[in-house]
């Protein structure tokens, strides 16, 4: 009796490593995609969206080999089991597909390395996954069983493999840039990550599950690895998921704690500014209307030259209420994707040297220089609110500039689409700062600890404008040096 309970135990050990397996990544992905709903931290949103949808994809597909292991004995299960085959390896492929994209999408969005260098994985990653097709049309198909095992194969060795590559890169990537702000658990944590993932890459893309026709997948199986090392297979792939779900869980639950301190910090931060900044112009507005109340009545040049001025002032506080309350409506457009756009075609060069003209900052302690390549470039855009994406960067290039140093604004035709560029000397942005100040309510460290008054509206409202126009927008920054904004909008589109 005994001896029949081991062996049970004994059978059951692969359907529990399986199932392991399978619930590792599934519950990756749920936490994953509930974590991709917040406002992003390290790991972009579409990122995050993509690592989940992976983990479920991934998980799925394990689960998918736990039921063929009980359908594999009975053999009334033929047909059902070629459909759960053929279910299992559709989901293999998405979820490795999945897992490169999220790789490609952190690499580029993330700016995590130089901006030359950011097209070569993605490249790599197709001439890799292509070379499958033309080294696949060399072993024809001899029946159902070997195509799907080999296709299987193949989804491993040319997609999984350099998909998780990437991945485990990706989060090396992150604790490299970030080292200096992350705290030593978090370090350890993104590490951790990187180095499940490149592990799993080795055990769970070179390894095939069966010996194919092609090499090294013909030399390099489980049956043909665990016969030379004596280690199972299955087991490191496991704790490989294991470990990768524990590390993406965790830092993304610590990630969510620090969301929540930093939001509930944002809120007070937000509600004083608010509270200070509405104080000035009603202040103002206030003591000016005392002083008419007084001045009432009196008909002398003197005071009605004072009453002018007493008004200036009040309508000043009214215009700086005005802006506030616009920018609050503003960030309400953008967070919700409702900006209404009035194009028209305009030549964006002419355009430039009007708006720049008009704009109250040439005459500051900060001069603009102004660089506009000659000819004209044609661009559909809202003219109103394109001039408030220059009025919102050349008003932040003048708060944190140097007194007395120059703001440059820069045009360029590239391809298809401008690049204005607007550049000032300054304090600069730190790297890890340069993503985040684009999101609403955020300031950098330096904007926070200095004089400047600002609630974190206007970069958010500059991306959210320059996207609804179909453009980019990105911070290039020496730190203690200079910062440059710049911003892209596609060419008008020539009519055929």
């Amino acid at each position: 009796m005994l001896i029949k309970t081991h062996r049970s135990m004994v059978a059951m050990i692969p359907f529990i490593i399986q199932l392991l397996y399978g619930l590792s990544f599934f519950s990756m992905g749920i936490v994953v995609l509930l974590q991709s709903g917040l406002p992003a931290g390290l790991i972009p949103r579409s990122a995050l969206l993509l690592l989940g949808l992976f983990g479920i994809a991934h998980g799925t597909h394990e689960f998918c080999g736990l039921l063929l292991l009980v359908l594999s004995r009975p053999q009334t299960f033929v047909e059902l089991r070629n459909s759960v085959e053929f279910l299992d390896l559709v989901l293999l492929i998405t979820s490795y597909v999945l897992l490169a994209m999220f790789a490609v999408d952190l690499l580029i969005k993330a700016q995590f390395y130089a901006r030359r260098w950011r097209i070569i994985p993605p490249i790599l990653l197709v001439l890799w996954s292509l070379s499958s097709v033309f080294y696949w049309q060399s072993f024809p198909s001899t029946s159902f069983a070997v195509l799907l095992a080999d296709t299987k194969t193949f989804a491993r060795y040319f997609v999984g493999f350099p998909g998780t590559l990437l991945s485990a890169y990706a989060f090396y990537s992150i604790a490299r840039v970030q080292r200096h702000s992350l705290n030593h658990r978090g370090f350890i944590y993104l590490m951790g990550t990187a180095s499940a993932f490149a592990t799993y890459a080795l055990f769970g893309g070179l390894i095939a599950n069966h010996p194919a026709r092609f090499f090294p997948a013909s030399a390099l199986s489980i049956e043909t690895f665990e016969a030379s090392f004596g280690f199972s297979v299955k087991l490191v792939r496991t704790f490989c998921a294991v470990t990768i779900s524990g590390f993406v869980s965790l830092e993304l639950v610590i990630e969510m704690g620090k969301l929540r301190t930093e939001w509930s910090r944002l809120r007070e931060e937000f509600i004083a500014v608010i509270a200070h900044d509405l104080r000035s112009p009603l202040a103002s507005i206030v003591t000016g209307a005392q002083l008419l109340e007084r001045l009432e009545g009196d008909g002398s040049t003197g005071h009605k030259q004072k009453m002018e001025q007493i008004i200036k002032v009040i309508l000043t506080g009214c215009n700086s209420l005005n802006r506030m309350i616009s920018d609050l409506l503003d960030s309400s457009l953008v967070e919700t994707h409702r900006v209404v756009l009035k194009t028209e075609t305009i030549d964006v060069i002419a355009y430039l040297q009007n708006v720049l003209a008009k704009l109250p900052y040439l005459s500051s302690s900060n001069p603009i220089k102004v660089r506009l390549p000659d000819g004209k470039i044609y661009v559909d855009a809202d003219p109103q609110r394109l001039e408030q994406i220059l009025a919102n960067l050349l008003s932040n290039a003048r708060k944190y500039a140097t007194p007395g140093t120059e703001i440059s604004v820069e045009a360029e035709l590239k391809f298809s689409e401008v690049i204005v560029s607007i550049t000032n000397l300054g304090g600069g942005i730190r790297p890890e700062e340069q993503a985040m100040i684009f999101s609403r309510f955020q300031r950098s460290k330096s904007a926070r600890k200095s004089n400047v008054a600002g609630i974190g509206l206007g970069l958010h409202i500059v991306k959210g404008l320059v996207e609804a126009h179909g453009g980019r927008v990105w911070v290039e920054s020496v730190p203690e040096q200079n910062a440059t904004f710049r911003f892209t909008l596609p060419l008008k589109q020539q009519s055929a």
